[in-house]
C-alpha cells in the first residue's frame, strides 16, 4: 500500500509540521477549483466546496466534527447510534460525539452493510472513510456515488487524515488550532501523568472473552496516545497485524510480560461491568492482577475504536481520571 505524500513542511499552516513528516498531496486547478487527492486506493478529484458529506465511520466522525463541519449522513457503530435506527432515521444520540453536533444527521445503516439508496437520496458530494485496512469493497460502491476519500492506510495517523481533509474542505486555519490545542493538551497531561508514567511498563489489552485477548501496541490510536503521554509500552516480540494488534497471545504468557499497570479495553456488548466480572472469575487473570500494581478497566469502544483530535481528549481525560482522581481535566477545545 503506498499513499503519495508530500512534505508537510510546504503546508502553510502547522505548527506541528516537525512532528508529522508528510501529509497526501492535494493538488488544485485553479481553473476549475477541483483538487486532485492522493490517498490510500488511488486519487480522487473534488470540485467545488463539499457541502454534504457522509461519514463513514468514527474516525471520519471524529475529524469532520472537530473542523467545525457537521455530517449529512453517518453510519456506525452501536455504541455511537441505537440499535433501534433505520436507514433513513434521524440520529438524535451520538454518545461521546453529542456535544458537538446541533443537528441530526441521517443514520445510512448499519457500518458493515450500508444502505446505498439512503446514501443517494442524501445526494452528499464527499464521503469520508478513515477505516478499510485495505478492503476496498465499501470504497469502490461509494466512488459510484460521490468522490470518496479514503483517509486509512499504515503510518497515516489522525493528525495526517486532518490535514488532508483542512485542505480539501479549505479549513487550514482550523486545523492548526486543533493540532496545536492538542500538543498543548498532550504536554499538560505528560507533566501531571509524569510521577506514574516514569516508573511504570503498561501493557494495553482488549478483552471480551478470556480466550481472546489481543494486545495492542504503539501502532494503534490509544497506544500512541499513551507514548505520547509518556508511558513505556509492554510489547511482545510477535507480529504485529496491519491494525496495529498483537493476536494469538495465550493467558499464560501474560504473567510472563512484566508490565506494572495493565489497561483493559472492555469489550462486548455488556462493556466494563461484565469484563470486570469475567475478568474475576477467572484464577489466572485473577492472579495476574494480584502481582502488578494496577488493572484499570476503560470503555473499549472510546479506546479501541475511535481515533482523533476529540477522541484524544476524551482518552486523555479518561487516564486523568483513573490515574489522578483529583486532577483537573484540563480540558483545552
Amino acid at each position: 500500500m503506498q499513499i503519495k505524500k508530500l512534505s508537510i513542511c510546504l503546508i502553510p499552516i502547522l505548527i506541528a509540521a516537525c512532528h508529522l513528516n508528510q501529509v497526501p498531496t492535494a493538488s488544485y486547478n485553479t481553473a476549475s477549483q477541483c483538487r486532485n487527492v492522493d490517498h490510500e486506493f488511488g486519487n480522487t478529484q473534488i470540485c467545488g466546496q463539499p457541502q454534504r458529506i457522509i461519514a463513514y465511520d468514527p474516525g471520519s466522525l471524529d475529524l469532520l466534527l472537530a473542523l467545525g463541519v457537521e455530517p449529512v449522513g453517518y453510519t456506525g457503530f452501536s455504541q455511537v447510534v441505537p440499535n433501534s435506527l433505520k436507514a433513513g432515521d434521524s440520529i438524535n444520540e451520538f454518545g461521546y460525539f453529542s456535544d458537538r453536533l446541533t443537528t441530526s444527521p441521517t443514520y445510512i445503516g448499519n457500518y458493515s452493510s450500508p444502505s446505498l439508496e439512503t446514501i443517494l437520496k442524501l445526494k452528499p458530494d464527499l464521503i469520508l472513510m478513515t477505516y478499510s485496512y485495505g478492503d476496498r469493497t465499501q470504497y469502490d460502491q461509494f466512488s459510484k456515488v460521490a468522490p470518496t476519500l479514503a483517509l486509512s492506510g499504515e503510518d497515516f495517523p489522525w493528525q495526517q487524515r486532518l490535514l488532508t481533509l483542512a485542505q480539501v474542505l479549505n479549513r487550514e486555519p482550523q486545523a492548526q488550532q486543533v493540532l496545536a490545542q492538542y500538543q498543548q493538551k498532550v504536554a499538560a497531561v505528560k507533566v501531571k501523568l509524569e510521577p506514574i508514567s516514569r516508573n511504570n511498563k503498561v501493557l494495553l489489552l482488549y478483552f471480551s472473552r478470556p480466550d481472546h485477548i489481543p494486545i495492542s501496541t504503539d501502532k494503534i490510536f490509544a497506544g500512541a496516545l499513551l507514548k505520547d503521554l509518556g508511558f513505556q509500552l509492554v510489547i511482545p516480540q510477535r507480529t504485529i497485524d496491519v491494525d496495529g494488534v498483537i493476536r494469538g497471545i495465550s493467558l499464560e504468557v501474560l504473567p510472563q510480560l512484566e508490565a506494572d499497570i495493565i489497561i483493559v479495553m472492555a469489550g462486548g456488548s455488556e462493556g466494563i461491568r461484565n469484563v470486570k466480572q469475567l475478568w474475576s472469575q477467572n484464577p489466572l487473570l485473577q492472579s495476574i492482577s494480584d502481582n502488578v500494581k494496577q488493572v484499570y478497566f476503560v470503555n473499549g469502544y472510546l479506546w479501541a475504536f475511535l481515533d482523533g483530535p476529540i477522541a484524544a481528549e476524551q482518552i486523555m481525560n479518561n487516564v486523568l481520571e483513573l490515574m489522578l482522581p483529583a486532577s483537573n481535566k484540563l480540558s483545552l477545545y
